[in-house]
């Protein structure tokens, strides 16, 4: 395979802003809005929310996802809402934890922790960004009105130098996919491999990579020497 990698950018999406959240009825609202690096997809070297988004905040005992439909064209602010349906909870939470991407995790709110976050093994390209779901953000807020989410895993950048490269694999010492506990220490988030493997398998769609594009696989932060 072709690959070479050319660098790691290191905590390409990182704060979230949110205002809110605002109660109407059983419904309640977060307005986010991105600073200047934040998922969900690259427009330029400044990464937006787009599409069908979701989040999951914890209060420690239930997990609520909260979903946004940012459009088709990416864009900077976007509302996320969550409407408890039968048999779910209402939000009534000051205290919470936030995850992008929304998923099942576990949380110690003390602690300020959550676990089984998870880096895919295997990752869908594409063209000049990155798949989005892969890349792991976390806040931590109690004056349920701001969420200033960080970025916990980094972009590991790269091109391909052949015509015909339609797989590949990055391999690196330390954990940099799979489970990971995640930890939101004091605002720089660490992750810690429970069950991670030391390399990522790549395609795009069993499509050929394209010499002229800049690709991206989200990996927890580890050594590249080789």
């Amino acid at each position: 395979v072709a690959a070479i990698a050319m660098f790691v950018a290191a905590s390409c999406a990182q704060e979230l802003e949110n205002v809110g959240p605002e109660t109407q009825g059983e419904t309640v609202i977060y307005t986010a809005s991105t600073d200047v690096d934040t998922k969900a997809v690259l427009d330029g070297v400044v990464s937006k929310w787009c599409g069908d988004e979701l989040i999951t905040l914890h209060d420690g005992t239930n997990a609520f996802t909260f979903y946004a439909n940012a459009g088709e064209i990416p864009t900077s602010t976007v509302d996320f809402i969550y409407t408890p349906g039968e048999g779910q909870p209402e939000f009534t939470a000051t205290e919470v934890l936030a995850v992008y991407p929304s998923g099942d995790y576990s949380a110690d709110l003390a602690g300020k922790k959550v676990g089984n976050v998870v880096i895919p093994h295997f990752q869908t390209l594409v063209n000049d960004s990155y798949p989005a779901t892969a890349a792991v953000a976390m806040a931590y807020s109690t004056d349920k009105a701001t969420l200033n989410f960080k970025n916990a895993t980094t972009l590991l950048k790269f091109k391909v130098a052949g015509d015909d490269v339609t797989y590949g694999c990055i391999a690196a010492e330390g954990g940099i996919s799979g489970t990971f506990d995640l930890a939101y220490n004091s605002g720089n988030p660490e992750l810690t491999a429970t069950e991670a493997k030391q390399w990522v398998d790549f395609n795009k769609n069993d499509e050929f990579l394209s010499k002229d594009a800049t690709y991206y696989v989200a990996v927890a932060p580890a050594s590249l020497n080789k």
